[in-house]
């Protein structure tokens, strides 16, 4: 039994509740027929037994007493009745979307209505075809038409007026362009003299003006010709002819005008393009002879068209000409084909961009083309809004272009300007002039990137993509705020790390001004770029890529398991960077230093790096070492050196008089202009040092500063010993040997038997 007292809790639970209140109510409909009937027939003197007529006349019922109670208080409950209603209505509600649903045709299927799509633009394109054919087909009726313009004595008349009026409506609008001409040609010609090293402003400021000449230009016809076509009036249709000729002149001069301003054939310096003048020139030759040709006839055919030129022959005339300007366009796409095709290519260095370009540039000439025809085809078949679309689509193109090369000559001209004020600010040196140049070069690229992409967000949108609307949404403002995020890294880095580069080359001029250059520092310092540089980029990267919602801890976590897998197959290459950077921090040793290792790796430090040490020895052989094979470092230029002298004399000579020779020979050095700025310190005697098989060796020392020039004043010392030691006599011993024979009892050395061999003789 359902409970009247809570309120349904789902559709089930109402259902059962409505089912056995449909069962009460057709129990109560059928119980009351045969208790009316019974009374009915009681009243009519009729002793029928009623409970026999009720068991007989009740159908059976599939509801109990208990649902009829449950119905019965629901009736009377206000709110349980309200709710039972409101249930009911729902499920009529749901019954009767479901007959609807069951009711509706099926939908075709995507093939279907792909064929239905394709046949109904089918059927579309060949009606058109047939009436473009057919108004075709209507040109000959031109002639007719002519000859009655000509024969007919009113249409004549009205011909000639209409004639002779149109030249004198040009005519005053050419003498008043004229006019104008000659009372500005001055300010034209000092606006066209461009200053090479003028500001960008104010060459801005000159482009506008000699721009607003050659409009006026062009308002000056006009004011003429429209003050002659008020002056010379004409009824009827007459009167708009006369307007529509007249302005065909004034939007050629329009389009000229604009042509010029932008293409700028003789002033290149206000020519919004790297193009030659050649180029210029060519292209204003184009502008020119389209304008003169096609702007021309599409204003007569409009003229002819109110004279009275019929309907179809119109359009057939109108459909020749625009036949005939894709064909022009054709020709000069076929004309440019190289040139452009080169200048798609430029001089990237990238292989990627490189190929990308190599292949846009072998086919623009197919999309454009295929461009040219699809407007010409959309004009030709007036499909729904498609010449229109097409026109205002490309219109916009052009001026996102122009816009955007305009942006990027006025930022290059203020990139230069912010280059050459912050090279005057920081020092104009080479460094710092190769620093901004490198950084300019970035930059630039940067600017006419962010150019290029907004000029290509506004092209979209002209073509029909909702790109700003993108942009406004939610997913392109969490863009946007990604890349500035991102921008604002990037910078942050760049600035650390010329900070960096800033701190180090400050810190090696002051120990160049100063005279104390290290090349421990020379080391240390390029290591210390080098380290910071890795630190920086990892972690940009890694805050880039989280802001891009990449989750970085598996990469942080890959990265340690991979530097522990590095350091386990590589420790040779850790215990050579770990030793190597001790030597270094420790100063061991660094380059121009004179180092021994062992028996065959002595010479002068050329490189150090984090793991290895190259060595030139004295034959100009290279030795590079890893750190780990170093065991000994022994270092023959720290600081100061003393060139050690081991000098021998004979056993007879007095040993005070040569060490009295030995400190004139230091002394003499010292006053030399060569040898005595190495000498620091007087020749220090240590004495005599050893007794030799034949020889007396007496110790003696110099203090060399800088270390490295030991050799040379050594080498030095000793031509100068030499020589001194010839002329006063005293003998430089060199090996004697002894022989000895022993001797007899009495002391006496036996005698020695010598013989005399002569040569033998050798025969052949």
């Amino acid at each position: 039994m359902l409970p009247v007292d809570r309120p349904f809790r789902d559709t089930a639970a109402a259902a059962r509740a409505l089912r056995c209140a449909l069962r009460a109510v057709a129990l109560g409909l059928l119980l009351a027929v045969p208790v009316s009937g019974a009374l009915a027939q009681g009243g009519g003197g009729t002793d029928a037994p009623p409970r026999a007529a009720a068991d007989a006349a009740a159908p059976p019922t599939t509801g109990n007493a208990a649902e009829l109670e449950a119905l019965s208080r629901t009736l009377r409950d206000e709110a349980a009745r309200a709710k039972f209603l409101e249930t009911l209505d729902a499920l009529i509600a749901a019954r009767r979307a479901n007959e609807a649903k069951a009711a509706a045709p099926a939908r075709p299927a995507l093939s279907d209505r792909i064929a239905a799509a394709v046949s109904e633009r089918a059927g579309a394109l060949a009606t058109r075809t047939a009436v473009v054919l057919s108004v075709l087909s209507e040109a000959p009726r031109l002639i007719p038409w002519a000859e009655s313009q000509v024969t007919e004595p009113r249409k004549r008349d009205r011909l000639v007026g209409l004639g002779w009026r149109f030249i004198v409506i040009v005519g005053l609008g050419m003498a008043a362009q004229f006019l104008f001409r000659r009372a500005t040609d001055g300010t034209r010609r000092r606006l066209e003299r461009v200053p090479e090293d003028e500001a960008m402003l104010a060459r801005g400021l000159r482009f506008l003006g000699r721009a607003l000449m050659f409009y006026l230009n062009a308002f000056a016809y006009a004011g003429g010709a429209y003050a002659a076509y008020l002056l010379l009036p004409m009824p009827g249709v007459g009167a708009t002819v006369l307007l529509v000729g007249a302005s065909s002149f004034f939007v050629a001069k329009l389009i000229l005008a604009t042509a010029r301003m932008f293409l700028s054939p003789t002033v290149p310096g206000l020519r919004l393009g790297t193009f030659s003048d050649e180029t210029a020139q060519y292209l204003y030759l184009w502008v020119r002879r389209l304008v003169r040709i096609f702007v021309y006839a599409f204003f007569l055919l409009e003229a002819v068209r109110l004279v009275g030129l019929p309907g179809p022959a119109h359009e057939s005339l109108m459909y020749i000409v625009g036949f005939a300007f894709a064909g022009f366009l054709v020709v000069f796409v076929m004309q440019n084909r190289v040139a452009v095709a080169a200048a798609i290519r430029g001089r990237t260095r990238s292989t990627a961009a490189g190929g990308a370009l190599a292949r846009v540039a072998a086919v623009w000439h197919i999309v454009a083309f295929a461009y040219i025809a699809a407007v010409y085809l959309a004009w030709l078949f007036k499909i729904r809004d498609g010449f229109e679309f097409l026109m205002m689509a490309t219109g916009w193109t052009a001026l996102a272009l122009v816009l955007a090369r305009v942006v990027v000559l006025m930022a290059d001209r203020g990139l230069d300007r912010v280059m050459h004020m912050g090279t005057g600010i920081a020092g104009n040196t080479p460094a710092v002039r190769a620093r901004a140049n490198r950084y300019m070069v970035v930059l630039r690229a940067l600017t006419r990137w962010a150019i290029g992409i907004v000029a290509a967000l506004f092209i979209l949108r002209a073509w029909g993509l909702d790109t700003l609307g993108w942009l406004a949404s939610p997913d392109g403002v969490a863009a946007i705020e990604k890349a500035v995020v991102i921008a604002i890294i990037v910078v942050l880095a760049v600035l650390a790390w010329e900070g960096i580069n800033l701190v180090i080359a400050r810190y090696i001029r002051r120990l160049d001004s100063a005279g104390a250059s290290s090349a421990r520092v020379r080391t240390l310092l390029p290591l210390l770029r080098t380290t910071a540089m890795v630190v920086l980029v990892t972690l940009a990267g890694l805050i880039a890529l989280s802001e891009l919602g990449v989750n970085i801890t598996p990469l942080l976590a890959g990265a340690g398991v991979l530097g522990l897998a590095i350091g386990f197959g590589s420790q040779k290459l850790v215990q050579d960077v770990i030793t190597g950077l001790f030597i270094l921090v420790e100063d061991t040793l660094a380059v121009g230093d004179v180092v021994r290792f062992d028996a065959d790796h002595a010479g002068v430090v050329e490189g150090l790096s984090i793991r290895t040490v190259k060595l030139r020895d004295l034959a100009g052989n290279v030795h590079t070492l890893p750190f780990s094979e170093v065991k000994t470092v022994l270092n023959m230029t720290k600081g100061f050196a003393y060139y050690v002298f081991d000098v021998g004399v004979a056993y007879r000579e007095n040993v005070d008089d040569v060490i009295a020779v030995l400190r004139d020979i230091g002394t003499e050095m010292q006053k030399d202009t060569e040898y005595g700025a190495f000498i620091a310190e007087p020749l220090e005697v240590l004495g005599l040092d050893r007794f030799a098989d034949s020889a007396v060796v007496i110790k003696v020392r110099l203090r060399i500063v800088p270390p490295i020039k030991q050799w040379a004043v050594g080498r030095e010392f000793n031509r100068r010993m030499k020589a001194r030691f010839d002329a006063e006599g005293i003998e430089i011993p060199f090996p004697h040997q002894t022989i000895y024979f022993g001797e007899d009892r009495s002391g006496n050395a036996p005698p020695v038997r010598v013989a005399s061999v002569p040569p033998s003789s050798e025969t052949d």
